[in-house]
């Protein structure tokens, strides 16, 4: 028996390159009928030639609306913390959030049934849920 594809989200980027600012408000618009409150961060890496840098936003989710910041949060309810790099594929629907997860390629701290939940929520056509 072979091994079951795991969800991938449904597309959130329009382009290559898109900042992660306006993925995230893509994402938001998604969530419009997710109707619980959470914060949700996202912390990227980046190699440079200087060094390592991070880049965070957070998105605060409540029923009656979602709003991207450019601001790290001191305690998220939900932390995805990757490089830009499996960001873009996992925007781009290319790349299933569980398996970077499981490949190594993204960490994730704090409520993870949350997590779950938000996949289920934006989570492509024809994908299936399996965490």
């Amino acid at each position: 028996m072979g091994a079951e594809p795991y969800a991938n989200l449904r597309k959130l980027s329009a382009r290559e390159g898109e900042p992660l600012e306006d993925i995230l408000k893509t994402a938001a618009t998604q969530l419009e009928n997710f109707g619980e409150e959470a914060i949700v961060q996202v912390r990227l890496r980046a190699t440079t030639s200087t060094g390592e840098s991070w880049g965070a936003y957070s998105l605060r989710i409540s029923p009656k609306d979602r709003v991207v910041q450019s601001e790290t949060v001191d305690t998220p309810d939900l932390e995805i913390i990757t490089t830009r790099d499996v960001f873009d594929r996992l925007a781009g629907g290319s790349y299933s959030p569980v398996q970077a997860f499981r490949d190594g390629n993204m960490r994730v701290r704090g409520d993870i049934e949350l997590g779950k939940r938000l996949l289920a929520h934006l989570a492509g056509s024809g994908t299936k849920i399996d965490c």
